[in-house]
């Protein structure tokens, strides 16, 4: 904590200022403790902060295969009760497509944010889903429907776009299914825990600079 290592570097300039050897080795063992157990928790806030980093990463695809669902669902409707014409809803069938391109991208960001050993199990996942997603032929689905939208064909427009819809639904799945194996606690919880680890961090920097300070001038200091 704070205290204990302002305790330890206080008892360090006492033991300076007696010369006393064995008062000056135990004191800077006392202040090593206490700068060792500041740097762990340092250590395991940066690793926080890089989980919350793949976290949001892997939220912002499943937004994208959510958002392509929502898009694909008013599509197929709008096919069946002929509120929109072809071309109209062939436009909207290139936006989804726009967005299946758009969560690849964000698939190959997360892919190279986690790290092959700690994240050994969400890396085999995505790869999976990956893989099933090009065998799949999501996008093969996608240009059929808007293909078929175009040359008047609606009942294949409408089979391309049912098996699209089923597909996407399992790309959400997985990628819930991720998230949720990589939630790292609420919002409140991890801002505390930064705020805290600034704080300390903080002080260790006025704490060492006080030192300089001390000792700057002292006229037995080796060089």
């Amino acid at each position: 904590t704070n205290e204990q290592l302002m305790e330890a570097m206080q008892k360090l300039e006492d033991s300076l200022k007696d010369m006393n050897r064995e008062d000056v080795m135990k004191a800077m063992e006392e202040m090593k403790f206490s700068m060792d157990d500041f740097n762990k928790k340092l250590e395991n806030t940066l690793n926080l902060l890089e989980n919350i980093k793949k976290e949001q990463a892997i939220q912002k695809a499943l937004a994208i295969s959510q958002e392509m669902e929502e898009i694909q669902n008013k599509i197929n409707e709008r096919t069946a009760d002929n509120t929109a014409s072809n071309e109209q809803l062939a436009q909207e069938q290139q936006a989804v497509s726009d967005r299946l391109e758009s969560l690849e991208d964000q698939l190959e960001q997360v892919n190279d944010l986690l790290d092959e050993k700690k994240d050994q199990k969400l890396k085999e996942d995505l790869q999976e889903l990956v893989d099933e997603m090009n065998n799949d032929k999501l996008e093969q689905d996608l240009s059929e429907s808007k293909s078929n939208l175009l040359s008047g064909n609606k009942p294949k427009a409408q089979e391309a776009q049912e098996s699209a819809q089923k597909k996407m639904a399992k790309i959400s799945q997985k990628l819930k299914e991720m998230n949720d194996a990589f939630t790292s606690g609420s919002m409140q919880e991890i801002s505390e825990i930064i705020a805290v680890t600034i704080k300390r961090l903080m002080t260790t920097s006025t704490i060492h600079q006080e030192l300089v300070n001390r000792f700057v001038n002292d006229p037995f200091l080796i060089r």
